[in-house]
């Protein structure tokens, strides 16, 4: 399971996400299948995709396997978290902006979803991501460049405009601990 592509750890990730909830997987083993699939970057992506944006109760209310799971791939998930926190918050403005609330909001509900995670998990990895990601964020909206901030390059890929980027940093200075 390891080997998953992108599109097939959202598949594999939807089936064991559905059949936990449903009862008709134990948590141990959905905790010991997520944690196989989380394990590779393409896997944990999928696995992000699948719980992030579903359409589960356990997309809001993540079980303690869900979350045991991500504890055992904590570089991985505290990068992916990161990210989609910014992503989400910043695609939230896009669609805003394109006069598509059914998407905004959909973006919204990703944002809260990944801060939701990021609270659950409590682990240092997902922190020092998350204030590398504050650093990078803080850097690009003083217009910096100089920082050499881990997410610099990540911010710069998407070209995230002054509006996008302060979404951003609210939804990481709303966090529970703020990593700025």
């Amino acid at each position: 399971m390891p080997d998953l592509s992108f599109e097939q750890a959202i598949a594999e990730s939807s089936r064991v996400l559905s059949e936990l909830e449903s009862g008709n997987m134990e948590e141990e083993q959905a905790r010991d299948q997520i944690a196989l699939i989380v394990s590779t970057q393409a896997g944990a992506r999928g696995f992000f995709v699948a719980l992030l944006t579903g359409e589960l109760k356990l997309s809001d209310s993540p079980s303690q396997s869900i979350v045991e799971a991500l504890t055992r791939a904590p570089e991985i998930t505290g990068d992916l978290l990161a990210k989609n926190l910014v992503m989400s918050a910043c695609t939230a403005v896009s669609h805003e902006r394109r006069g598509d609330e059914r998407q905004a909001q959909g973006s919204r509900q990703v944002t809260r979803r990944t801060a939701n995670l990021i609270k659950l998990l409590r682990l240092n990895d997902v922190e020092r991501k998350l204030a590398d990601m504050s650093t990078a964020v803080h850097d690009a909206l003083n217009g910096g460049t100089t920082s050499g901030a881990t997410y610099s390059d990540f911010l710069k890929r998407w070209n995230y405009d002054k509006e996008q980027l302060r979404a951003a940093e609210q939804a990481l200075t709303s966090l529970p601990s703020n990593p700025t």
